[in-house]
């Protein structure tokens, strides 16, 4: 006899009087037959358990209930779920109990994680030495489980053999007439020839998983708190209790069936409308009658339904070919599974609209906007779609339906689309989507500013120009473009406000690029291209060039000298002694000058008046510029002195170039009243040393372009400043003189050397050495007289010693020298004598020696009157040792102008004349030393320029 499950009820009589026959030992001897047992643990389609423990025991056949007679052993899921086991000569009833394991949901792709104590259960038949490994364990097999243990327990069936037999005929029959033990769930992703088994069992398992998600979603719960798991467990304890209705008594009060999680409260004012009304007030989280018939049936439908290029169906099954089991499993009225819970109808719920993926609720929309819906029913495949307000539909399929707006026919507003859905069972849907119409541009201003405008053009000096502006639109954010010849160079994003967007370094060409600025709001609206947004951009980054223009002047220390009327020195210059100033060398060219001619106005005049500046030092240079043209107005020079001070800057007055259109010439000329040390007293400086340590005046010259860019040149120059020259007065000097002039601060004038014998005569009793001088300039000079070293003087002697008397002395010796007129001496008296004479000494002659320790006097004084002197000077503060202050003279007639008599110490053998610059200062510092740097005096002039005062001598 086979001891194989038997399809109908009616035999489970026959199979309980045939179980003896089938009962053998609990396994096989050691080489005896073996049978087996194993098969797949699937939670949901396409949802094996993976790494469950799973225990096998073998149960009493006999028995009225299931008792485990032995435990046949453990294994663990493989990655496809499956499991097996040899059960020796073991047959008939064996209890698979899974804990943990893990699993993907069909519904949600959640990885649902069991704790170990998660248990699954099912009870799978063999007969004798049967190998069975397609076994199914599900949560069908565990609701079916779980009602035999119920009725068995009660008594409801005698025998597991009789409850075992009816739990799965019912079961069976109601989720899809499939045999759940021994079933291999098709693929839904494929297609099928027809709703087999196969077929009918993977819908039901698919549909499982979204019931569960569905509560889950009702409770507020995640995929890992409610899932197909959770659902068979908490099913399995309602169906365990009898009937599978909720385990709320058939009750038709919302919240009276098992909470499937945390359901949420019910509107109090939804009333249930018949005696059948049972899930209308429902959460699908609140479990009843209906739970695993309509609400499993209406997901089985979607599945069926669910037929797209996306779909889970790609059976190729319709509505037509699967509804049946749909509505065979919502109409279920089985009385051992469902008592008499009334049946709710299939299709009480309203079908479903999905929008199109644009535009979305609330989106900001442009143009002509077509709104897309589709409908999906559970049960109607094409439920019909219609809008609302007399929109056209331009979709033409009675499930979906297309209708199309041009908002730029009126002004910017909002947009309402309403479409609603209806089922043939008359359930409906309205949903509505809303949508603002912009069709407005943004308003764009770009700003000049970091620019520089000449006419149409934009000048700049960063090689990545920056440019600026505002935009304005209701609706951001807001893009700003930069395009050159139509290509998109850069973008940024704004808001309403100000903006600011950096080109690419180097994206300006060289000859300059037009910028098209552009600003996109949010729905696509782009502002019309103008000149004002698209300016003209040129890139300067380099300054102007500025080169100096070579310019010849003369060493003024080779000039003649010559004293016109009333004295006014002339100067005529050696042509041989052209010194060029500027041009391209780096040398600095080395200039002697007359520092009192160095004023703008100078006292005296040069003969050479045919070259320009004869007054004055000058650098010439030219400036041009290849970008945006030269500022003629910020020519400028400023000087460098020796000592580091800086004069200037001073602006200079640049004249255009004829022929050269945008270049410049220009001449700094370095006049004493703006640089104090080129020539005004007090302040005058003189480069020394040599080479590379030599210091010098550094002019430096700049000009500026319209971006502000600065070209310079620094010529340099190497100067020596010569100090007022002095006339030396004819009239009745002492000692001829060989020339009528005295070069101060840069030669020095010597007196003829042969009167000195002169004053060395044994018959001279004094000596005078005459120089009357003036000082015809503006300037005031000072005069250092030192006296040339004398002929060498020597005397000669000779010193002769005489003896005298030497000194009287007593003697007890009877005999001395006594005089012949003393007589003896007294008897006991001591002798008077007297001592001898020293002996003579040698002469000391003394020859030739030369004669030290004197110097000459040298004195100072101003002429008072012709042939009359004045107060004799003994010096000038701050002036060093025979250094004196030659006073400013008018430049009057030598006919009225006063004599000078000044006079020497009688060993004196001349001065020497030198002179230097000075100026007015208070508190004069010392004089350095006449070997120092030639620098003037900071003493005041013993009188000013022009004042008529008398002239001096020495």
């Amino acid at each position: 006899m086979v001891c194989a499950r038997l399809a109908f009820a009616p035999c489970v009589a026959a199979l309980a009087l045939a179980a003896a026959a089938c009962v053998g030992d609990d396994g096989p001897g050691p080489d005896g037959p073996s049978g087996t047992v194993g098969g797949r643990v699937l939670m949901t389609l396409d949802g094996p358990l993976i790494g469950a423990q799973v225990a096998i025991d073998h149960l009493e056949y006999r028995g009225a209930t299931p008792v485990v007679r032995s435990h046949i052993g453990d294994r663990t899921t493989d990655a496809a779920g499956h499991f097996e086991i040899p059960t020796g000569t073991a047959s008939g009833y064996f209890l698979i109990t899974t804990r943990g394991g893990e699993f993907t949901d069909y519904a949600t792709g959640a990885r649902i994680v069991l704790d170990p104590t998660d248990a699954l259960t099912a009870l799978l038949y063999t007969d004798s030495l049967e190998e069975l490994t397609t076994g199914l364990v599900t949560p069908i097999t565990h609701l079916a489980h779980r009602m035999v243990v119920a009725r068995t327990t009660a008594g409801t069936d005698p025998t597991l053999v009789d409850s075992h037999a009816l739990v799965n005929d019912h079961l069976d029959h109601h989720f899809g007439d499939v045999p759940w033990e021994r079933i291999a769930p098709a693929d839904l992703g494929t297609a099928q020839p027809s709703p087999t088994a196969e077929v009918r069992a993977a819908f039901v398992l698919a549909a499982w998983s979204l019931v569960a998600r569905d509560i889950a979603a009702a409770a507020g719960a995640s995929a890992q708190e409610i899932n197909p798991y959770t659902l068979a467990i908490d099913l399995g304890r309602d169906l365990a209790m009898g009937p599978f209705d909720g385990d709320d008594g058939n009750a038709r009060a919302s919240g009276s069936g098992i909470q499937l999680g945390a359901c949420p409260a019910i509107d109090p004012t939804c009333i249930p409308t018949g005696a059948c009304d049972l899930g209308a007030c429902r959460s699908p989280c609140d479990a009843y009658a209906g739970t695993p018939r309509t609400t499993l049936a209406a997901a089985v439908t979607y599945l069926i339904n669910d037929n797209g290029p996306d779909g889970r169906n790609q059976t190729g099954l319709a509505v037509a070919d699967a509804l049946s089991v749909a509505r065979a499993i919502a109409s279920n009225t089985d009385p051992i599974l469902f008592g008499d819970a009334c049946i709710d109808e299939l299709d009480r719920l309203a079908p479903r609209l999905t929008w199109g993926a644009t535009p979305t609720d609330g989106a900001i929309v442009r143009g002509s906007v077509t709104s897309p819906v589709r409908a999906h029913d559970n049960v109607d495949a094409a439920p019909v779609v219609t809008w609302a307000d007399m929109l056209p539909d331009s979709d033409g399929a009675p499930d979906s339906a297309a209708t199309t707006i041009d908002t730029t026919l009126a002004a910017d507003r909002e947009y309402t689309v309403t479409a609603t859905a209806r089922d043939t069972a008359g359930n409906a849907v309205t949903e509505s989507r809303r949508a603002s119409a912009d069709n407005t541009p943004p308003v764009l201003t770009v700003a000049s500013a970091g620019f520089t405008p000449v006419g149409s053009t934009w000048w700049t000096t960063q090689a990545a120009p920056h440019l600026t502006g505002t935009v304005a639109d209701d609706h951001g954010p807001i893009t700003i473009e930069a395009r050159i010849l139509g290509a998109l160079i850069a973008t940024t994003t704004a808001t309403a406000g100000a903006w600011e967007l950096v080109l690419p370094a180097g994206s300006v060409a060289a000859s300059g690029s037009t910028v098209v600025v552009r600003a996109v709001d949010a729905p696509g609206n782009a502002t019309t291209d103008t000149p004002a947004t698209s300016p003209f951009l040129r890139v300067d980054t380099d300054g102007p060039t500025v080169v100096s223009v070579p310019t010849t002047f003369y060493n003024e220390s080779a000039d003649t000298l010559a004293f016109g009327m009333g004295d006014v020195p002339t100067h005529a210059h050696n042509p041989g002694a052209a010194v060029t100033l500027g041009g391209p060398t780096t040398s600095c060219a080395v200039v002697s000058k007359y520092a009192y001619l160095t004023a703008t106005n100078p006292a005296g005049n040069e003969t050479l008046s045919s070259q320009p500046y004869v007054n004055a030092l000058a650098f010439r240079v030219t400036a041009s510029d290849a970008g945006i043209g030269l500022d003629p107005a910020t020519f400028r020079y400023a000087v460098t002195s020796p000592s580091g001070v800086v004069a200037g800057p001073f602006a200079l007055t640049a004249t255009p170039v004829p022929g050269s259109p945008g270049t410049f010439d220009a001449t700094a000329v370095l006049h004493r009243e703006a640089i104090p040390a080129i020539g005004t007293p007090g302040a005058v400086e003189e480069s020394t040393g040599t080479g590379p340590t030599r210091t010098r005046f550094t002019i430096a010259i700049e000009a500026r372009d319209q971006l502000g860019q600065v070209g310079t040149v620094a010529p340099c120059l190497d100067y020596s400043p010569l100090g007022p020259p002095l006339r030396v007065v004819t009239g009745t000097p002492r000692v001829a003189v060989a020339s009528g002039s005295v070069s101060t601060l840069a030669d020095t004038y010597a007196l003829p050397t042969g009167p000195t014998s002169l004053l060395l005569s044994n018959a001279a009793v004094a000596g005078i050495l005459e120089v009357w001088v003036k000082n015809p300039t503006p300037d005031p000079a000072y005069i250092t007289v030192t006296a040339p070293p004398p002929p060498a003087a020597t005397y000669s002697k000779r010193i002769t010693t005489y003896l005298k008397l030497g000194s009287l002395v007593t003697s007890t010796s009877p005999t001395c020298n006594l005089e012949p007129d003393w007589g003896p001496p007294l008897p006991g008296q001591p002798a008077l004598c007297y001592g001898d004479d020293p002996a003579p000494q040698a002469d000391l002659i003394v020859s030739t020696t030369a004669i030290t320790g004197w110097t000459p006097s040298i004195a100072f004084y101003e002429v008072t009157s012709i042939n009359v002197t004045g107060q004799r000077f003994s010096g000038c503060t701050g002036c060093q040792t025979n250094e004196f202050e030659v006073p400013l003279a008018a430049a009057a007639p030598s006919s009225s102008a006063p004599r000078a008599s000044p006079t020497s110490d009688p060993m004196s053998p001349g001065p020497t004349a030198r002179s230097t610059a000075t100026s007015p200062a208070p508190s004069p510092p010392a004089r350095p030393p006449c070997s120092a740097a030639r620098t003037g005096s900071s003493r005041a002039p013993r009188s000013a320029p022009g004042s008529g005062a008398p002239r001096s001598g020495i």
